[in-house]
């Protein structure tokens, strides 16, 4: 009997140690699975990708008077080479005139473009830049789930722990009992005698 004492104390020392490690590793995951941190990095990164949303559509709105405005000047220069062809026979310092008017208006009309091209680039980078935020913030989603699926996970496993020890507990309870109840019942053996 004493001999069945010790081999449960020794299982029951190896179960304890066990389910001490299991729990201890369970409270240090949750520990390091700090949530909150990559919920405010996504809460952050969403925001930044709504600013530069909201950008897109200004540069849109500024790309399209622009160029509207290329297409105005544009008919103004059509207007100003048909102006210019009906001048041929006016003076030269006439034609001087019409011409410098007409260079100043080619070289609005280049300008404007430009400014359109720099804004359609510029719209083409703040795109690049909003695609590359969403890819981040999906990557941090899907982080975030594996760890709620790991912490989980965790959460299972330490209750199914907290079970097993409180059947082993049941268990030694129960052995203990038998014992004191074959002790007392050999002493009762022994005083009979």
């Amino acid at each position: 009997m004493s001999r069945g004492v010790e081999q449960f104390d020794a299982t029951w020392t190896s179960i304890s140690a066990l389910a001490c490690q299991q729990m201890s590793d369970v409270l240090r995951i949750q520990k390091e699975v700090t949530t909150s941190v990559y919920e405010r990095k996504v809460q952050q990164l969403q925001q930044e990708v709504e600013g530069l949303r909201s950008e897109n559509e200004s540069l849109k709105s500024e790309c399209s008077a622009l160029k509207t405005n290329a297409k105005i000047l544009e008919l103004e220069l059509q207007r100003c080479r048909s102006a210019m062809d009906a001048m041929q026979a006016s003076t030269e310092s006439s034609k001087r005139r019409d011409l410098n008017s007409v260079v100043s208006t080619a070289k609005q009309t280049r300008e404007s473009l430009a400014r359109v091209d720099n804004a359609c680039k510029n719209l083409e980078r703040r795109k690049e830049l909003e695609d590359n935020y969403v890819q981040v913030v999906r990557r941090k989603d899907e982080e975030i789930a594996d760890l709620r699926e790991k912490l989980s996970r965790y959460k299972t496993e330490k209750q199914k722990v907290a079970q097993e020890l409180d059947l082993v507990l049941k268990q030694r309870h129960f052995i203990s009992e038998q014992l004191v109840l074959a002790n007392a019942g050999d002493d009762c053996a022994g005083e009979s005698k």
